[in-house]
């Protein structure tokens, strides 16, 4: 491909100083074949070993900083009253606005306690409802345990990239309006997902998040948010929304916070760090705080460190600061940025406009010659790293599609993405370069592909069962034949 230089009209917010071997550069296409056979089509049973560039996710999978590296040094690791502690609850307090700060191991984990917590006020009852924006996976596990869940698109969403609209994580109001109008006291939870994961990592508007703050208010009903990535948002509030163009990303993540009533944070994304994470709470509801706090220490620990050492909650503190920084973010960004132009100007489907941890492809049209029922962004999944290496993941029919005992499709998911999750800090541009290498020969060869998996046995039929389920082939042949010609 042509190189753009004007697409690098800012310096890098980093230097390499430590590096670490990528032991399968070499691995034969043949090799892989028979590693996707042994793993059943399922590329979390895969070993890293084996994988050449990893996109599987972004969540604790970053490099972190010279100053995390070093201030893991300072760790206390007493078991209550830890000065680490005090560090990272000041750091929420100083960066979010948040004054009751909940230690966890990783988001999963601040989802459960907060869950746990509403119930036990009995405001999650039986026939609660919770919305979103869009559950992700394991946040739907958690939640669906507890109340009916609902994903309330927007309508630029809904349209797909027959708009490009700057911010399609958005919540529909309107949509919130009349699922509160038909349900009386029913909807007790707004939990809103900055950026939008599950749907294409889109972000969600400063405007977005006030009109649903207020109209929560007024009708008394729980505004939280899943802050994952939370300084990504706000990079996307500072570019794209005009009034905040010359507030700093603190300013602007600091405004954010404050429309809401807490957080469930995984740290394992923003915070750039391996583990961690923690549940926040606004000044007003130290109710609910006092609630969640014995769940802390039932699952994870005390409640001065939840689940994390003192050498982790001090790098937690420490790269919660730092990813609030504009350079950060800018680098960050726009590296997923150059990856999205380069793969659409291959002919790439994918999701515009980019979001801000991943690149999402539409399974849905590049294999639209595969039946809808044979999961088509796994099929692609499993092509794209037979033929290079790399590991992405699915989001679509594996994780959302309604689905018999046995793992049929009986009504597909919302959309089928294959999502290219960039870890921070870690790949260089000559690493994206062979990203794009790859997708260039995988574009000369998907169209041979006509049939796609089925799911094997062993199936559960759960919120998590795509960790762990076994794919089948429908065509050995023809998806042998496309990889051996497109290595």
């Amino acid at each position: 491909m042509q190189i753009n230089t004007n697409d690098f009209n800012y310096v890098p917010s980093f230097k390499t100083k430590m590096t670490e071997p990528i032991h399968s550069g070499n691995l034969a296409a043949k090799k892989r074949l028979e590693l996707l056979d042994d793993a059943n089509y399922n590329l979390f049973k895969i070993d890293s070993n084996d994988v050449t560039i990893d996109f599987l996710t972004d969540s604790g999978t970053g490099a972190m900083s010279q100053e995390q590296w070093s201030a893991m040094f300072l760790g206390d690791e007493a078991y209550a009253g830890a000065s680490s502690f005090k560090k990272f609850e000041k750091s929420f307090q100083d960066i979010m606005g948040m004054k009751y700060i909940l230690p966890v191991h990783q988001g999963r984990a601040s989802e459960r306690t907060l869950f746990f917590g509403l119930q036990k006020l009995g405001v999650l009852k039986q026939d609660s409802i919770i919305a979103s924006n869009a559950f992700f996976d394991t946040t739907l596990g958690w939640a669906s345990q507890f109340a009916r869940c609902e994903n309330l698109y927007c309508d630029d969403f809904d349209l797909g990239n027959a708009t490009k609209k700057d911010f399609k994580g958005d919540l529909q109001l309107s949509r919130l309006e009349k699922l509160v109008n038909q349900n009386p006291n029913k909807v007790n939870l707004v939990l809103l997902t900055l950026t939008n994961n599950t749907g294409g990592g889109q972000p969600v508007s400063m405007k977005n998040i006030k009109e649903l703050s207020n109209y929560c208010k007024i009708k008394n009903i729980l505004f939280f948010m899943d802050a994952c990535r939370f300084a990504e948002n706000a990079y996307f509030i500072k570019v794209r929304e005009l009034e905040y163009k010359n507030k700093t990303i603190k300013e602007i993540v600091k405004e954010m916070f404050s429309y809401f009533d807490g957080a469930t944070f995984s740290a394992k994304k923003d915070a750039k760090v391996n583990i961690g994470g923690s549940v926040l709470f606004s000044k007003d509801h130290e109710d609910i705080f006092l609630a969640c706090r014995p769940f802390v220490i039932q699952n994870e620990g005390l409640f001065t460190y939840g689940g994390m050492a003192g050498r982790d909650m001090e790098a937690v503190a420490q790269g919660i600061n730092e990813t609030t920084e504009f350079s950060y973010l800018q680098n960050r960004i726009g590296q997923i940025e150059f990856l999205h132009k380069a793969l659409f100007t291959i002919g790439i489907p994918l999701i515009h406009p980019c979001g801000g941890h991943a690149v999402y492809i539409d399974a849905k049209e590049y294999l639209s010659q595969i039946p809808e029922t044979e999961f088509r962004a796994d099929m692609l999944v499993a092509l794209i790293y037979a033929i290079g290496g790399i590991r992405c993941v699915s989001i679509g029919n594996v994780m959302y599609a309604e689905k018999d005992s046995k793992g049929n499709i009986l009504k597909p998911a919302k959309n089928d993405f294959v999502r290219l999750a960039v870890p921070r800090n870690v790949y260089s541009l000559e690493h994206i370069f062979y990203v794009i290498n790859v997708f260039e020969k995988l574009h000369k060869v998907h169209s041979l592909l006509k049939r796609g998996l089925k799911i094997g046995p062993g199936f559960r039929n759960d919120h998590f069962d795509h960790f762990d389920c076994n794919f089948e082939l429908l065509d050995t042949k023809n998806f042998e034949t496309s990889v051996l010609r497109g290595k």
